[in-house]
């Protein structure tokens, strides 16, 4: 077993899936996130090197790669499956969406989005920031605001495809600053 660490960062990714082609190793296991893992993919391609990520989502990383393989499901089948839930099993009418536009946010916002279109759960706010999360707390203040105008006594779901430290962040501001407890939270693998 051969060890390397990425750094999560897609070009440092793409140096050390060169280090892989270069040594003895027979198939890879990882990478962790989607962007770093679509990063990666076309240089195992290359090489006929098989990978296997147990927690990238993102849909195209396996579309035209018979390389580059899962162990989970993708972004379309969880938006799907969410958006489903929230309508069909917690009967909400109405949800919110807060999205970071990478890899991961944007093709989990995009399969629940076009799901809840489909199945008449109506989307009455969509929130997203940058990639490098830059503009996070301009967002959120912003969301806050919104939240605290409507009716404290509606029913509403925040879906959150966002990764794990923005969701947390989000909702223990949503809660410090007094939205309403009437709004519940739903998202993507990464908030487990």
């Amino acid at each position: 077993l051969l060890i390397f660490y990425d750094e999560n960062e897609p070009e440092r990714a793409k140096e050390i899936a060169l280090e892989i082609t270069n040594s003895q190793a027979v198939a890879v296991l990882g990478h962790y996130t989607s962007a770093v893992s679509i990063a990666t993919a076309p240089i195992y391609q290359e090489y006929g090197i098989p990978a296997i990520s147990g927690s990238a989502t993102a849909d195209e990383l396996t579309k035209g790669n018979d390389w580059y393989f899962r162990s989970i499901f993708n972004n379309s089948e969880q938006g799907a499956l969410l958006a489903n839930y929230a309508r069909k099993i917690l009967h909400y009418h109405y949800v919110d969406i807060i999205f970071d536009e990478d890899i991961y946010g944007t093709t989990l916002a995009k399969s629940f989005i076009k799901t809840a279109e489909f199945i008449g759960l109506k989307i009455r706010h969509r929130w997203h920031f940058k990639e490098d999360g830059t503009d996070f707390q301009t967002i959120l203040e912003e969301m806050t605001a919104t939240l605290l105008q409507d009716s404290p006594t509606r029913k509403n779901m925040i879906f959150f495809a966002t990764h794990s430290t923005e969701a947390v962040d989000a909702i223990v501001t949503l809660r410090k600053k007094g939205v309403s407890k009437n709004v519940k939270f739903i998202g993507g693998d990464a908030l487990s």
